[in-house]
Order: structure tokens, then sequence, then C-alpha cells
């Protein structure tokens, strides 16, 4: 992107930033938004109560290790028990993970202002309480008519509206955004993503552009969940929505997958239900491991 398109999107990011919506030293960003109103519309999307969920397969490749382990139990009778050690990697392109409000940082500070050594700045541990809120599955490629958003044509504010208008529903202020770009039908062709930080500056890859990070932050997405991530593209800043974590405290699930709950909405026409969040409770920690849960 020309710089001049990237110091107006930097610009636009800091003004939001300066609104500071949610008060000054705010530690839950836009789950500030999932109010009573949320919630109701929420209850009253789940029809059958059925549990989708929106994780990957937590891979073995480094980012999941598992040590386990069996103990004997002294006694008359042999009992054991099987025991383990887990190390997780919270970030990266694989599992599925929430991205905490100390995971981007501009200029010193986390959102709302927090020093990046303040000892009690936010962290995943402040969203232990979990998040429900109603949730919408918008599905860019069926108004693209493609299997997978292309890498040269980023995700931008005015397919999301397609999506939706084509599926008849409204978004509200405080819904969750399950944001379907096809990344699982990527892969499955063979396609594999980089991190955004090794890109070189002629490669694309698939994700959201800017005027698709200003939709989101325009309707006020509690949380965006999402497969494909910002995307990389001469046209749009190399990130275009993560900062959105440092300006609004955007909620981010990374590496989420549809494949599930595109099934089921092909059975049952579903285009909305209930979001279920619950990070772990990591005290610091900039992200956290989790399984998004979607009732039908």
């Amino acid at each position: 992107m020309d710089n001049d398109s990237t110091s107006s999107h930097f610009l636009w990011l800091r003004q939001l930033a300066s609104q500071q919506s949610f008060g000054p030293r705010d530690r839950l960003g836009t789950l500030n938004l999932i109010d009573q109103e949320a919630r109701r519309r929420a209850v009253e999307a789940v029809v059958r109560g059925d549990p989708v969920s929106l994780a990957r397969a937590m891979d073995d490749e480094g980012s999941c290790t598992v040590d386990a382990s069996i103990t004997e139990v002294m006694g008359a009778h042999e009992r054991r028990f099987g025991l383990d050690h887990v190390h997780l990697e919270c970030h990266g392109r694989s599992q599925t993970h929430i991205d905490a409000l100390s995971h981007v940082s501009f200029n010193g500070t986390w959102y709302s202002g927090w020093a990046v050594d303040h000892l009690d700045a936010p962290s995943v541990a402040d969203w232990s309480g979990g998040a429900f809120t109603r949730a919408v599955h918008v599905d860019v490629n069926l108004v693209r008519g493609t299997e997978w958003a292309a890498a040269q044509d980023p995700v931008e504010g005015s397919d999301i509206d397609a999506a939706l208008s084509a599926m008849g529903i409204s978004f509200h202020a405080g819904d969750a955004l399950l944001l379907d770009m096809g990344r699982d039908r990527f892969e499955e062709s063979g396609g594999e993503l980089i991190s955004q930080l090794q890109a070189t500056d002629d490669f694309m890859q698939p994700g959201v552009g800017a005027t698709g990070a200003e939709w989101i932050a325009d309707n006020r997405v509690s949380v965006l969940c999402w497969d494909f991530f910002d995307a990389v593209h001469p046209s749009v800043p190399r990130f275009s929505v993560h900062p959105l974590i440092w300006a609004i405290g955007l909620v981010i699930v990374d590496n989420c997958t549809f494949a599930r709950l595109r099934a089921v909405t092909d059975m049952h026409g579903a285009v909305e239900g209930a979001l279920v969040l619950g990070p772990l409770p990591i005290p610091g920690g900039t992200g956290s491991i989790i399984n998004p849960l979607v009732l039908l």
C-alpha cells in the first residue's frame, strides 16, 4: 500500500484510540458492547441448543506438545493414573486462540494507554468470566461465488454488507462477527499461510482489507472470529485489523474453522446463534488457546 494510504489508516486508528469509548484504563475492550440486549438476542437466536465448535485441531509441531506419563499408586490393587504436562503456543497461524488487549502495542502503550511495562496492564485473565452474545455467521464466498477469498481480492466492508443482505439478516452493535473466508477449503487445496512479518513486498495472502477493518469498528463488533487474518496485498496496510486491538480493544479469536458450522448451515439454514467464550485465566497472558462454541 502507498505511504499516503498507510498513513491515513494509522491516523484513523489513532483517532479511534483517542476517543476512549469505554473510559480510561479499561480492561474489557469491545466485550463492553455485550449488554443485556445483546445477550437477549443470543438467547433468542438459539433454536435447538446444538453446540458447534469453531476450534481447529491442535497440532503437535511445536505449537502444542504433550509429555505424558503414568504413575502407580501403592496399595493392594494396582492403580495407575495418566498424567501429562502440556506446552501451548497461544499465538501464530495454527492454534485457535484469543488475543488479549496486551497483544498489540503502539508507541510503548497497550490499549487504553496502559504502558507495556505496567505490572497491572490488561491480560487475558481479565476475561476469565467469559462472554456470551449473539453470533452472526457471514460467509463472504456465498456472494462472491468462490471457494475462498482470493489473495488478489481482500475482503472489504462491501463484502460483509452484501453477505448480510443476501442472507436477509441484520447485524447489531455488540454482536459477534463470524467472518468465514474459506480458509479450510484453501488449505485442503494445498494452500499455506505464512507470517505477515515474513511476507515480501510483492507477496499476497487472503484476508481482510482496510474497509473491512472500518466496517468492524463502525458496526461495533464485540468479538471477531475469523479464519484468515489481515490481508497481505499491495493496496492495503500490512496490518489492517489487528491494530484495532490497540485502538478500540477489539476482541479477536484467530484461526477459527467454519467447516462444521457451514455443514450445519447447509442442513438447517442457520446463520445466527449464540457465541460462548471461556478463555483460560492466565495472569499476564497475551492470549489463550480457546474452543469457541456456537449454540444453534
